[in-house]
């Protein structure tokens, strides 16, 4: 067993002591750059000069495992060493901005939300009124840009439309020439705009291959005339209160299509067509081969059937538990390049639930699943070969796994979009459900708690599958061992086998084989787990999913109060707020509302109609509210409810629905408002 891991190793360039691989991650030479910062947007003066220097940029991928260390993670998921510990860490250090020149540019795939690294600042203009940066986010080429945030505010992109590659959207920042940027997808020989360069950086500082942003920033100072309510007016609208959090959303790097190749395939990687995807063979095959900061394969070393198949159980379309379809599979990942290159493969497979034999020199790429040659959702599985008695060799070993790595519940945390992209977690099996008890009940009621952690997963309904996956397999307490005769020789790792072995009652029992090694004498030692094709149905059931809410912040004010999907205090689906589609005038003090609900209000315990008098845009940081609060009737909320209006002499009255969820998590709808000043008797018109 060892020899073969030795040979896996190698193949991953890992010899059988300690290796140290530093792979570069950028092209072209950065000269050193040194920027004063003398003060930043108006905020006092820096104590010393700030040095900043870009060198060459590289993502490190320090190779450290010797071959003791290895274990059959590779041939199927091992999740043993998986937990939750640190993800919180892992996760904020992804969305957080960094400085400096020696940090690792992170691999991006699917669509994920980052921070960047800032790897040049300077400042010029009276008092410093302008701010330059240089920030790069990831390895390219990347897809698209698809938001562009400033602080936690939505600056392009998003609810606004369209690709933010240069074009303020927000007025905050617009207003006053007070952002001008750029951004950039690591198209190889990009360069920075020429309204960058200056105060030390020039089109010779090349950030090609990088996606990347340029940014300058203009801080307003109240003329020397001004009253101190104008200044201060002046101070107010700057939308600025230091260096700003600078985020971007982005469609992640194109990589090869895995479904384009098969076994025996000539094209080199570099002439392999490269598009967006989420799906996780594709990703898989461009970190085994991209020669920057993956492996680089040759395509000899890849079984490109293996990932063909893969690709489409992945594409397979399934019903979510929180309502609609989608993929059985999907990856959002951001590669973190400071862990070693067999961490990321190890961390990969375990979300995408697959192993990755390596079979007769090729890395294969095996799905987790029921079995079935094609469709994961199948309770068929295809039977690789029938073992019995006849093809054991010295009989059969039972083992009875213990408790050490059985679970009654697992909790899976991953990175949840609808949170603005904060930790969320799913348990499975929910708290007091039958399938809870029943559980608890065959482990005497002591609970068995598994946290794992999913980097790459950012959809609750697929991290409920794979929490209960790993939760069921767990629980599968009989695991066999054999010599074989020559006949399994064509068996891998992953494959289904059956077991008929009349004397231990077993009539076509089904295993999947977790370790498979020729012997010098050309027998075959097999272990394998008694397998059971519903464990990986995919329907949630009994699984705790968070719903999608809206998030409460104090800029829940923005966009005249409207709240719309992508904005980043409110990235709720909008499908779970409640808004308001007609006014009416009942009498002189009375609106009667009509009130679209939610498609599912079954999370929610009441219903809150908020209302306060103000001009026609919708006050920043109001408060004084009048509100009125709705039970459920009949699993219902008023959908027309008649409201005294609260005295608005002279103003117009805003109007929003919040849903109350039972943790007392609150969910808004967004502000609407009379198209006239109250008081008014005549009907009022339908609302903008």
């Amino acid at each position: 067993m060892a020899s073969k891991y030795k040979k896996y190793l190698t193949a991953l360039g890992v010899a059988t002591g300690l290796i140290l691989t530093t792979t570069p991650a950028h092209a072209g030479f950065i000269a050193p750059i040194i920027a004063a910062v003398a003060t930043a947007l108006g905020i006092g003066a820096v104590a010393a000069t700030v040095v900043v220097v870009v060198a060459a940029v590289v993502a490190v991928a320090a190779v450290g495992y010797a071959v003791q260390s290895m274990t059959p993670s590779f041939d199927v998921p091992d999740y043993s060493s998986n937990t939750a510990d640190g993800a919180a860490a892992v996760n904020t250090g992804i969305l957080v901005n960094k400085t400096g020149t020696n940090n690792p540019i992170p691999v991006v795939y699917g669509y994920r939300k980052i921070g960047g690294t800032r790897v040049f600042v300077s400042t010029d203009g009276s008092s410093n009124e302008y701010l330059y940066i240089a920030m790069v986010f990831a390895e390219g080429e990347i897809n698209a840009f698809k938001q562009l945030i400033f602080d936690d505010k939505l600056v392009a992109g998003g609810s606004y439309g369209g690709d933010p590659t240069t074009g303020v959207q927000n007025s905050a920042y617009s207003a006053g020439g007070r952002l001008q940027y750029e951004l950039q997808k690591g198209t190889p020989g990009q360069q920075s705009p020429d309204w960058f360069n200056q105060n030390g950086w020039s089109n010779s500082h090349n950030l090609s291959g990088l996606a990347v942003g340029y940014f300058k920033l203009r801080w307003i100072r109240p003329a020397t005339d001004a009253t101190s309510e104008q200044a201060q007016k002046t101070a107010d609208d700057n939308p600025y209160g230091g260096i700003p959090k600078i985020q971007v959303v982005i469609q992640g790097k194109k990589t090869p299509v895995a479904t384009s190749y098969v076994d025996g395939a000539s094209t080199a990687y570099a002439s392999m067509p490269k598009v967006w995807s989420r799906n996780p063979a594709d990703h898989m095959l461009d970190y085994l081969m991209n020669p920057l900061f993956g492996r680089g394969l040759e395509n000899d070393r890849v079984g490109f059937t293996s990932f063909k198949v893969a690709a489409q159980k992945f594409d397979t379309t399934v019903n979510y538990k929180t309502g609609g379809t989608g993929k059985i599979l999907e990856f959002n990942y951001v590669v973190p390049t400071n862990r070693t290159m067999l961490e990321n493969a190890q961390t990969m497979l375990q979300n995408m639930r697959s192993g990755m034999p390596y079979i007769q020199g090729k890395f294969n790429l095996k799905l987790l699943d029921t079995g079935h040659a094609s469709n994961p959702t199948s309770q068929t599985p295809v039977i690789a070969f029938p073992v019995t008695e006849k093809e054991m060799i010295g009989g059969l070993t039972i083992e009875g796994l213990g408790h050490r790595d059985q679970y009654n519940q697992v909790k899976a945390v991953f990175p949840n979009p609808d949170t603005n992209w904060e930790l969320d977690e799913v348990v499975y099996p929910k708290v007091n459900s039958a399938t809870d008890e029943a559980f608890l009940a065959e482990d005497n009621n002591r609970r068995l708690v598994k946290e794992i952690s999913l980097e790459a997963i950012t959809n609750g309904n697929i991290a409920g599958d794979i929490a209960s996956i790993v939760l069921l397999r767990s629980r599968k307490k009989k695991a066999i061992s054999f010599v074989a005769t020559a006949e399994l020789h064509n068996t891998v790792v992953g494959d289904i086998i059956t077991i008929t072995y009349p004397s231990l009652g077993m009539s076509a029992a089904k295993f999947r084989i977790t370790a498979h090694q020729i012997t010098a004498d050309y027998t075959v030692q097999i272990t394998a787990l008694e397998h059971d094709p519903t464990d990986y149905e995919f329907s949630n059931t009994d699984v705790f999913i968070p719903k999608a809410v809206n998030v409460s912040s104090n800029d829940q004010y923005a966009n005249s109060g409207n709240v719309t999907s992508g904005n980043p205090y409110h990235p709720g689906l909008t499908s779970q707020n409640a808004y308001i589609s007609t006014i009416t005038n009942v009498n002189f003090f009375t609106c009667q509302l009509t009130i679209v609900s939610a498609t599912d209000v079954s999370q929610y315990n009441s219903m809150r109609v908020d209302q306060i008098g103000a001009g026609a845009s919708f006050p920043a940081n109001a408060t004084g509210f009048t509100s009125s609060t709705y039970l459920k009737s009949g699993g219902v909320f008023n959908s027309q409810p008649s409201l005294t209006v609260g005295g608005w002499n002279n103003q117009y009255v805003w109007f929003r629905i919040v849903y109350i969820k039972q943790d007392n998590t609150e969910v808004f709808g967004p502000w609407k408002r009379t198209p006239n000043p109250q008081p008014i008797a005549v009907p009022l018109m339908q609302a903008p």
